[in-house]
């Protein structure tokens, strides 16, 4: 249907979404997402995938390559995210809002090689409640262009983003704790960037 719901992605231990020719020098560089999930209205699980080589990508001033390993979208209530191995994707996991959303937990998932760790972006009208991040390893982002350079619009090699640009975009309370981000982060433009600089957007942020 056209607003999906109560959706678990459960990989088990031998579930795995990759590219097997896809990145630079390679066969082909296209830009995709692993799993994509879109217009939730409901409640939404992600777990136990491994998530590999979406664009094997080798440091260079080429801006190809702005794969998603997980993007899940929507008005949502009891989002789960969690215990996923994401590899050389590009984004690793994106989860945008719009109206009202609730429970959304981010938590355990192995991230390396990746530009974006954890991107949380809020739509309009948008208010969001209970958002946590925890407990996520990130590492290793030196294969993608840092800030400054050529690519610096699409490649800003950050560990977790909270986004609320416009008004009437609110989200109450993040919490994010427990994270470890690095080693090899090269330049950055955050290790953790929460946009815009208005604080009322983001009432209660505790990091």
């Amino acid at each position: 249907g056209s607003s999906p719901h109560d959706i678990s992605i459960d990989a088990g231990i031998k579930g795995v979404v990759e590219a097997t020719s896809n990145g630079s020098g390679l066969l082909y560089q296209n830009s995709f997402v692993g799993v994509n999930l879109q217009s939730i209205a409901g409640s939404v699980e992600v777990r136990n995938l491994t998530i590999s080589n979406l664009f094997y990508r080798v440091a260079s001033t080429n801006c190809e390559g702005a794969c998603t390993g997980i993007n899940v979208n929507g008005t949502m209530t009891n989002v789960f995210v969690h215990n996923n191995t994401i590899d050389m994707a590009g984004n690793a996991i994106i989860v945008a809002y719009a109206g009202y959303c609730t429970n959304v937990l981010v938590y355990s998932n192995n991230i390396t090689r990746n530009s974006w760790g954890i991107f949380l972006n809020t739509g309009i009208p948008g208010e969001g409640h209970n958002f946590e991040v925890f407990n996520n390893r990130m590492d290793h982002f030196e294969n993608w262009d840092p800030m400054g350079g050529p690519c610096a619009g699409q490649f800003h090699n950050d560990g977790i983003i909270f986004n609320a640009t416009a008004n009437g975009c609110t989200n109450y309370a993040v919490k994010v704790y427990n994270n470890h981000i690095g080693p090899n982060m090269k330049t950055m433009s955050a290790i953790i960037y929460v946009n815009p600089d208005d604080p009322n957007r983001f009432p209660g942020c505790a990091v």
